[in-house]
Formats: structure tokens, C-alpha cells, sequence
């Protein structure tokens, strides 16, 4: 990024970026959908901030099993790379009894400052989810804003969203997941420490726990990409819980071809590319040692083009 991305927490003030273009969403995957919506916002020239909430809505009305795309370091890093200059987060349970004329009132118009407000087609905001994009445009007139909303966008026939994409991920199509986000599908966790039994077969790996929020990806091997010293390194990715040597939590662990350095403790982003085989348990650790060099054989020419 180009510049340092504002945050601004549930209560606070933009005393910095105002007036301001709002874009309205949970903005889950950031996906194409996502990116009009955004796009729509900055059209008018003005600093864009993305106005979104701090967790789940869905989760926090009581819906536990909604599992997010990304996290929200991953969620800020993409908003950032789309050109967005700040983020608002919106504590949900402060907002959700609020009428949608207090909602766009008081906190996108009153303490985003925003002059321009702009929503996805199919966006509901307001006490019970009473309105839309109409009663948006109409609200925004009355306190001298200009509202809108982007149109559908669709893929192979339906629209994209972060319901569809989820699917996909869940049975491993990244590649059809890619599309509809718009760029390749991206874990970006903590490297934390492993059993270093890869590292002894000459191959060491990076091991990065996934978080109960984020939704599973189908366990097994993936051709994969990872962001590190500046440059992009083609890689292989296990994500699945390591039965060949007894493991219970779901990890990533990722080999990363013709990079050795010390990554321990950082947040590192790694692409899934492409789905190549199920997990499965091997009969010994030499049969495993075998399985990661063809694997990362394989994983190389899927992501060559990618990484030169």
C-alpha cells in the first residue's frame, strides 16, 4: 500500500478524512461485488472509508455457525490494496435497534462524515433489516448526501456473493473461488511453531493455526503462493490436521520452495491456487518426506506463472 490505512474503532470520530465517501458492507472476501461497491463510493473524488462491523452480524444475533472468508487483518490489507483510505468498524449490537434514519444519520453521515454513501444491491441496514438500497438514497437526500448503490454483479450466471464463495471453499474449488473474489484465495495468519519434522527431511515448512471463525477449506494438498521478503515464492500447502503424525487441529503447513529464512511470529499471506489431492495418513515418514517433493513438483508448475 501506498499509504497508511486509518482505523477507526466503534465510537470514534472521523475528525481526519472528512467529508468523506462511505462504502457499506461486512465486505466478508472483499469480493467483485464488494470491489463495485467501493468503486462506486470513490467515483465522486472524495477519501473513501469503508464502514463495516466488528464481528459477524449473523454470529452476533445468535447464528454461531457463520464462518468468515478472511480475518480482519487479511480484510484490512485487501480494503487497502482496492484504494480504500480508511476503515470505521461499527460495534453491531450498538447499531442493530437503531433505525435506519438513525443509522445513516448519526453514525455513516453524523460521525463518518460522509458526504457520499453508496451500498450493495442487495444491502439491508436498520432495525430488523428494514431497509434497502431505495430508503439508502432517499435518507441521505434528506440530510444533504448523495446515496446510491452498486449494481449486481454476476459470474457464470449468478450473482457473486460471500455465501457462494464459502461453499466453494469448503470443497476446495479455489479456483472458481478466485474468480468470484477477484484475486486468488488468501490465508493470512501468524507463523507459529511446529514439530520441525519437515525441516529435518530438508523440507522445512511454515505451520499457521486456522482460526475456529474462518471457514475450513477442504483438508488436503493445495499448489499455493506465498508472500514473503517482497516477492512471491511458489509453494505447497497441507491444511488438514497432519494424521501421519498424529495431529488434532486444523493447520496449514506450507513448504515454501527456494526460501529458508526465519518467518516465525510474522503474519504471512499464502494463496491457495489449487486444489491437488485429498489429506491422507501415510504408512511413514519416509512415504510423507516422498509426497511433499512430488506435491511441490506439481505445485510448481501450477504456480510458475505467478512467481517469475
Amino acid at each position: 500500500m501506498g499509504f497508511q490505512l486509518q482505523i477507526f474503532w466503534p465510537g470514534e470520530v472521523n475528525n481526519i478524512l472528512r467529508p468523506c465517501a462511505a462504502a457499506l458492507g461486512f465486505f466478508d472476501g472483499v469480493h467483485r461485488g464488494h470491489a463495485a461497491v467501493i468503486k462506486a463510493a470513490a467515483g465522486g473524488g472524495l477519501p473513501t472509508v469503508a464502514v463495516t462491523f466488528s464481528g459477524h452480524p449473523g454470529a452476533l444475533l445468535g447464528r454461531s455457525a457463520v464462518k468468515t472468508i478472511m480475518n480482519a487483518p487479511l480484510k484490512e490489507k485487501v480494503l487497502g490494496e482496492l484504494g480504500v483510505d480508511a476503515i470505521r468498524y461499527v460495534d453491531f449490537a450498538a447499531v442493530k435497534d437503531m433505525s435506519p434514519e438513525e443509522f445513516l444519520r448519526d453514525i455513516v453521515i453524523g460521525e463518518v462524515g460522509a458526504e457520499r454513501v453508496f451500498c450493495g444491491y442487495n444491502y439491508r441496514f436498520g432495525r430488523g433489516a428494514a431497509a434497502g438500497p431505495d430508503e439508502l438514497k432517499r435518507i441521505c437526500a434528506k440530510y444533504g448526501a448523495e446515496g446510491g448503490s452498486a449494481q449486481q454483479v454476476c459470474i457464470d450466471g449468478a450473482p457473486v456473493s460471500s455465501t457462494r464463495i464459502r461453499a466453494l471453499i469448503e470443497r476446495g474449488e479455489v479456483v472458481e473461488a478466485s474468480l468470484l473474489l477477484g484475486r486468488f484465495y488468501s490465508l493470512y495468519l501468524e507463523v507459529i511453531h511446529g514439530q520441525s519434522l519437515a525441516r529435518s527431511f530438508g523440507t522445512p515448512t511454515i505451520n499457521q493455526a486456522m482460526p475456529p471463525e474462518l471457514i475450513l477449506p477442504r483438508f488436503g494438498v493445495y499448489a499455493s503462493i506465498v508472500h514473503v521478503a517482497g516477492g512471491l515464492h511458489a509453494a505447497v500447502t497441507n491444511v488438514g490436521v497432519k494424521p501421519t503424525v498424529g495431529g488434532t487441529k486444523a493447520l496449514a503447513e506450507t513448504y515454501i520452495m527456494d526460501y529458508d529464512g526465519d518467518l516465525y511470529g510474522q503474519m504471512i499471506q499464502v494463496d491457495l491456487v489449487r486444489f491437488m489431492r485429498p489429506e491422507q495418513k501415510f504408512a511413514s515418514l519416509d512415504e510423507l518426506k516422498a509426497h511433499i517433493v512430488s506435491d511441490a513438483e506439481a505445485s510448481r508448475r501450477f504456480t510458475e506463472a505467478f512467481t517469475r
